[in-house]
């Protein structure tokens, strides 16, 4: 039951990790696009 709870806690994390650096890049994308366009 242990093992099963941390397995889930590791996913999540997982999961959150990976939600935080896609949103970080999409913001970074927006910017460097938008200044980009005023060039």
């Amino acid at each position: 039951m242990q093992e099963l709870l941390l397995g889930c806690c590791l996913m999540v994390s997982r999961l959150w990790k990976a939600a935080v650096v896609t949103g970080f890049l999409v913001l970074f994308d927006r910017k460097y696009a938008a200044s980009s366009h005023k060039g």
